[in-house]
């Protein structure tokens, strides 16, 4: 069972880690309070965000309910998984340069790439975005990265402003 208490204080972390190497929160509806909005993240966005952690072989340790559709694992499968598996082998290398840019960077931007789903079916990723997570959300130790990406090329909604 995930602790939804602690889901809940990690995706603050990854919203003010956004915050801090943006200089905004993650993009959402603006008549939200923070609950709600956390909430609104991790159930109904129409985008995905996820993270994972620094260990060498890093795993997944958030996942919104996007993310989980995308990728057809449950949450605990995803929360399981090392999270280099969610891209296809020949896509290793772009997602290899793409972190390296968010090592040098805090953040880098317009990512797109195929991922697999949990029976291997390839998808593709689009406006994709990959930042640090600070422990302290905006300064000290980094304690991995999260990403957001969009599952369709298309326009977005009113309320979704990135500033590059």
């Amino acid at each position: 069972m995930i602790d939804t208490n602690k889901k809940t204080e990690l995706l603050h972390l990854i919203d003010q880690s956004f915050l801090f190497s943006s200089n905004q929160l993650l993009p959402s509806p603006k008549e939200k309070t923070e609950m709600e909005r956390l909430e609104w993240l991790n159930n109904d966005a129409p985008y995905a965000i996820l993270a994972q952690n620094n260990l060498e072989i890093p795993n997944f340790i958030y996942v919104n309910k996007f993310a989980i559709s995308c990728f057809k694992y449950t949450e605990a499968e995803m929360l399981s998984l090392h999270s280099y598996l969610s891209a296809a082998p020949d896509a290793q290398e772009e997602r290899n340069k793409i972190l390296k840019q968010v090592q040098e960077n805090n953040i880098a931007f317009d990512y797109s790439g195929i991922r697999l789903t949990k029976f291997k079916k390839p998808f593709t990723i689009n406006d994709g975005i990959i930042w640090k997570i600070f422990k302290n959300g905006n300064h000290g130790e980094v304690i991995g990265q999260a990403a957001l990406f969009w599952l369709k090329d298309e326009p977005k909604p009113d309320w979704w402003k990135i500033l590059k």
